[in-house]
Formats: C-alpha cells, sequence, structure tokens
C-alpha cells in the first residue's frame, strides 16, 4: 500500500451531534467491512473530553452517560479489529466553557482568555442552524493549562480516558482556529488572509500564557497526549495537526514541529499554504481544494523540517467548499497528481475527509486503486480507473476528455474564503432571482439556511465584483464544454448492473455540477446587473427593481437551467444533501417555487 494509515468515516455519522451514542447504529461490522473494502484501514470520529471523562480533580465538568460512551467506543474499537479497521479519534481539547456556566463561581481562577463563538445550547448541538448569523453569540472561556490546577485536571483528563480505551488506534490533535480551547487556540499573531480572522490588536488577556507564548503551550498540549499513550497496552499513535500554526508563526512553525515530542506524528494539510494564478493575480490557497493540485509550498516545507518523523496528509478525496452539496468532483487527473505529489514527498499516510462528502464514489475508487500499486503515468491510471469503474467497454478516451476539461473548468475558479465560506455554489439553482434587493447578510455556505443572503458582494472580498462574475462564466462554459464528453461515454447502457450504477450516479453528479455552476454564474451576472440599475437610479438598499431586457434574458436563462435541475433531483437522492449539515440545503419544492416565480417575472 502506497499510504498507511487511510482513514475515513460514514456518512451516517454526524459530526456535529454525538458521535459515541451514535456509534453502535452508525459503525456497525457491514458498514466498517464495507469502509475496509473501499481501502481504507482507519476511521475518524470527534471526540470530546468532558463527555467522556470521568474527572476527580473537577468533578463539576463531567457530563453524564460518560461510562456509556466510553463502552461504546470500546465496543466499536473491538468491532473495527474485527474488520481490520483502527478508530481514531479528533480531538481540540480542552475546550473552553461559557461564561455563563456556574463552573467559573467555583473555579475563577482558571479563567484564561475568552473568544466569542455563535452560542449553541450544548457542545455538539450544531444542526439545522439556519442563518446562523442571526444566532447569539457567547463569550467562551479558556480553561487555562498554564495554571497548575488546570493542567492538573488536564493531566488527570486525558490519561483517564486514554486508560479506559485500550487497542485505540490513534489521536489527531487540533491546537488552534477551530472551536475556542486552550488560551492561544484564537489568538491571531500573523496575516493569514483570512478576512474572517483578523490579527489581533490586544495582547492575550491570559498573563500566564501571555508569558508562555504559544508553542509552549500547545507543545505541553501535545506531550501530555503523547505521555498517556505511552502508558497504554497497546499502541496508540499521536499525530499533532498543523492547521492554522500559521496564524502564530512563519513556515514552516519550526517553533513547534522542531520542538514536537519524540514518537508524534505530524499531519499537514495537503492544499494550505500554497498558491495559484487567477485572472493575473496571484492568490493563496488556505483551505481544502480539488482544483488546485499541491502539495502546497507549506506542505513542503513543513515535511522537510519534519526529518524522519512521520508525516499524514489532511486532503478531502470526494470534495470541497468548492461545491459540495453534490457527491464528488471527477477531476480524477488532479487527484492522481496530487497522490502522486504526496507519494513523492514521501507521506505516510491520510486522513480524507472531514465531516461531508465521505460516500463511495468514483474519487475513493480511484483512491484505493491508487494505493494498490506504484503508478507513474496519468493517462495509464486514467483509463484503468474508467476500466475499472465503469467498465472495460467505456469509450475511455471519452470518459479522458471529459475528466481533463472538468479540471481545466477549475483553474478560474474564484478561489477565496468569501467564496468559500458564505458563497452560494451550493444552493445556486434554488437561488431565487428576486427585483427586491434586500442586502442581506449571506449565511454560511454549509449549513442549511432558513433564508438566504442576497448581498454577493460579500463573497468578492478585495476583488472587483465584475472579475468573480467572469470567472464564474468561464468555469460554467468550460464545465458546460467537458459534459458531452461524458454523456458519450456514460450514456450507452452496461449489461453489468454494478457498472451501470456507476455511470448513472456519476454522470448524474457531473449534470448537477454544471447545474450549478450555471446558476452561480446567473446569480452573480443577475446581482451585477442589480447593481448596476442601482447606481443608475441612484437607489440604495432595500429596493425594488424594474426589470429590463438584461434582466429577462438572465430569467430566461436561469428558468432553463432550473427545469433541467429538477429530474436530476428526481433521480438521485444524493443531490443538494450537505454531509455536515445533515441535510438537504434544497429540495424540488423550492426548484418548483422559484420556476413558478421566474415563469409569473417573464409574463408580467
Amino acid at each position: 500500500m502506497i499510504f498507511q494509515p487511510r482513514i475515513w468515516r460514514s456518512p451516517k455519522s454526524n459530526f456535529l451531534g454525538d458521535e459515541m451514542l451514535q456509534s453502535a447504529d452508525v459503525y456497525t461490522r457491514e458498514t466498517l467491512r464495507g469502509i475496509r473494502e473501499e481501502g481504507f484501514d482507519g476511521i475518524w470520529l470527534r471526540g470530546s473530553l468532558y463527555d467522556l471523562m470521568d474527572s476527580h480533580v473537577l468533578p463539576g465538568l463531567n457530563r453524564p452517560r460518560a461510562e456509556e460512551r466510553r463502552q461504546l467506543l470500546r465496543e466499536l474499537i473491538a468491532r473495527g479489529q474485527q474488520e481490520g479497521v483502527g478508530v481514531w479519534l479528533f480531538f481540540n481539547e480542552p475546550k473552553a466553557i461559557p461564561v455563563v456556566d456556574p463552573f467559573w463561581l467555583e473555579h475563577p481562577e482558571l479563567k484564561g482568555a475568552a473568544h466569542e463563538e455563535f452560542w449553541r445550547k450544548k457542545d455538539g448541538d450544531f444542526l439545522a442552524l439556519g442563518d446562523m448569523h442571526s444566532l447569539p453569540k457567547m463569550s467562551m472561556v479558556s480553561l487555562c493549562v498554564s495554571h497548575p490546577l488546570g493542567r492538573e485536571f488536564f493531566v488527570e483528563a486525558v490519561n483517564g480516558l486514554l486508560s479506559q480505551i485500550p487497542g485505540l488506534a490513534g489521536v489527531i490533535l487540533i491546537t488552534a482556529s477551530e472551536s475556542h480551547a486552550h488560551c492561544w487556540s484564537h489568538y491571531t499573531m500573523l496575516p493569514t488572509g483570512d478576512a474572517f480572522r483578523p490579527v489581533n490588536e490586544q495582547e492575550l488577556e491570559c498573563p500566564r500564557c501571555r508569558e508562555r507564548g504559544p508553542a509552549t503551550v500547545v507543545l505541553d498540549i501535545i506531550s501530555i497526549w503523547q505521555e498517556a499513550v505511552t502508558k497504554m497496552p497497546a499502541p496508540c499513535r499521536v499525530v499533532a495537526w498543523n492547521w492554522s500554526w500559521s496564524m502564530w508563526y512563519p513556515d514552516p512553525q519550526h517553533e513547534i514541529v522542531d520542538h514536537l515530542p519524540e514518537g508524534v506524528g505530524l499531519q499537514l494539510d495537503c492544499e494550505r499554504g500554497g498558491h495559484k494564478t487567477w485572472q493575473g493575480r496571484t492568490i493563496p490557497i488556505d483551505e481544502y481544494s480539488i482544483g488546485y493540485v499541491g502539495p502546497s509550498e507549506r506542505f513542503r516545507e513543513t515535511r522537510r523540517a519534519a526529518g524522519a518523523r512521520p508525516v499524514n496528509a489532511k486532503l478531502q478525496i470526494n470534495t470541497t467548499h468548492e461545491i459540495a452539496s453534490v457527491p464528488n468532483l471527477p477531476l480524477i487527473p488532479n487527484l492522481f497528481e496530487k497522490w502522486s505529489g504526496l507519494h513523492r514527498e514521501g507521506t505516510a499516510g491520510v486522513m480524507g475527509s472531514w465531516n461531508f462528502a465521505v460516500d463511495a464514489t468514483l474519487n475513493t475508487h480511484a483512491f484505493r486503486r491508487f494505493n494498490e500499486k506504484e503508478w507513474t503515468d496519468e493517462s495509464t491510471f486514467c483509463r484503468a480507473i474508467a476500466a475499472s469503474y465503469f467498465g472495460d467497454d467505456v469509450d475511455a478516451d471519452a470518459v479522458l476528455r471529459a475528466w481533463n476539461g472538468f479540471c481545466d473548468a477549475f483553474l478560474p475558479y474564484p478561489y477565496n474564503f468569501g467564496v468559500l465560506y458564505v458563497g452560494l455554489v451550493n444552493y445556486a439553482p434554488a437561488n431565487p432571482l428576486d427585483l427586491t434587493y434586500h442586502a442581506r447578510q449571506m449565511g454560511m455556505s454549509h449549513l442549511y439556511q432558513k433564508q438566504w443572503g442576497d448581498r454577493l458582494e460579500d463573497t468578492c472580498e478585495e476583488w472587483p465584483f465584475e472579475d468573480v462574475v467572469s470567472a464564474w462564466d468561464q468555469v460554467a462554459k468550460l464545465w458546460e464544454n467537458a459534459l458531452p464528453h461524458y454523456r458519450k461515454a456514460l450514456a450507452p447502457p452496461s449489461t453489468d448492473p454494478l457498472f451501470q450504477r456507476h455511470r448513472r450516479d456519476e454522470l448524474s453528479c457531473a449534470e448537477m455540477i454544471g447545474r450549478h455552476l450555471i446558476s452561480t454564474y446567473n446569480a452573480y451576472r443577475f446581482h451585477a446587473w442589480r447593481l448596476a440599475t442601482m447606481r443608475k437610479k441612484n437607489l440604495t438598499a432595500p429596493c425594488t427593481l424594474k426589470a429590463d431586457d438584461e434582466a429577462r434574458a438572465i430569467w430566461q436563462g436561469e428558468l432553463a437551467n432550473v427545469r433541467q435541475t429538477i429530474p436530476l433531483m428526481e433521480a438521485d437522492p444524493r443531490l443538494a444533501y450537505h454531509g455536515e449539515a445533515h441535510t438537504h440545503l434544497f429540495d424540488i419544492k423550492t426548484l418548483q417555487n422559484k420556476i413558478a416565480a421566474l415563469t409569473k417575472n417573464l409574463e408580467s
């Protein structure tokens, strides 16, 4: 095998819920066997220390049903061992505690740095958040591990937990940027290019951690986990993930990498810290991407800094925020080059998913085949995948022309945080093109929204709006140009039921991506028309405009596109589903309502 471990998860497992309590129903022997047959040898679940521990140092932080969760986890580990699938836990600890929690009345001395987050009633209660921007924010306060009692608690909690779950394959530790945890976890010292995470202007409010610095705090946390696993009866790996260490130190973060405890592995983001050319600009890549190949400059530099230390890669095999409400992005040549680059860099293993897009697809099949032997030629690999996934009788030349065309389509993709995090590509076919402009803030692209925003300039950041409109035009047209090759190859039926299902599902996915991209372009150019009309008439939002020939032409094009979308969704329930939200972001009824509105507009 080229990569080991190869870590995956089940689409039924709800990262935003209580994965331990769900594990018996989700990770059955059959499911684990299927994951193994798809080419993976590990699964990961979200760990929550407070949910799993039994602390005597700070018993007020213990939560109900901890022993039940631990027992279910032990049973899952046993099932996994029987099926050849190791169980990994992802931790972002110690989690910050709401400022209103009574715990702080008992232990005010443990208060560390605070960070405002969107408030959830309880840890894990993330489902169906709707318009996240409308949720109240809550100050979350770090339990300071630089305080002697805080450190004593953390050592006891980690050791106590790991001693009760023998057989665990490993823990994956994120120590920056995600849910607020230790005092430094949201303090940005260097510009990251992320408009959502500006550089902090005030000193870190925790004097203990301020004096120690982020590297010392992070290394101490990692060391506590590493010391705990050395006491376990069976091997258990600690993997430190470099996600967002760039908010503290320049690449490759020597301050942390050079001082990791012996035995700790590194997990490096494959694409973050990379760059590509877009619209004549050099732009940063600071999220997962399949349109960009990598491995990034940061990955390569950090890999060199790691020396002999084992390094895993974090990437997305199926799809990313580039468009995440479809099962997979069929950019197989890009994936071959990405995996080949990681192999050349001496990458040990792969964590191939986050918490969405984890079905078995063409892409996971390609990953399994890649790991079976050394592949040196992209064309040979792609032809082998076409034959093994669609059948020997498939038109491989047409498949390859389609895949190369799809890769070309993602070259002009307007890749920035605004498009990825609050863009509308995930629900574009259902997005209304209204004459009334409300200037509503755009919502989070990866969550179900009860009311969509319409202020599309939010997604452009520093780029001129017209440049983004032009980019979506290019992406949509290039994808449409490639689709006829896929139709030619995959529309002919196969006599083999499995190959026939693969052809149907994969063509359905590619067709739906095309509908999303056209609708995205139509939404951006319609908004460009709105803004131009408002300037011309000296109007400010909110306002209602009067349609002209340009607006009607956009409506006509969008009406035809949405009408093509409905039969795709009727035939394929996977479409419009987002695994992180655990729901469809829109449905056929939403599309029918949009058709009715567009038809009425065109008739008036």
